[in-house]
């Protein structure tokens, strides 16, 4: 991830492709964003940005990231954790 994806905008466009994109065409409803630090901030910018449009609102839900962590620590991490 390079910061001159967040100058020029181009990191809402690389989300999409990348990472949403891909579980969407194998039948995926539900894709989680998150991250620390500029994953974080990368996360939020699609947020920001899809928000904004109608098409992809019924796909896009922002959770407390404390309550998520709080649920995968109990579940024994990660690789544990069935959200």
């Amino acid at each position: 991830m390079r910061a001159a994806w967040f100058a020029d905008g181009s990191i809402v466009r690389r989300i999409r492709d990348s990472v949403v994109r891909p579980p969407q065409r194998r039948g995926r409803s539900r894709i989680w964003l998150c991250g620390i630090s500029l994953g974080g901030l990368a996360a939020l910018s699609y947020a920001r940005a899809t928000r904004a449009t109608s098409r992809h609102r019924a796909h896009l839900a922002l959770s407390r990231h404390a309550d998520v962590l709080r649920e995968m620590d109990e579940a024994g991490g990660l690789g544990q954790w069935n959200p």
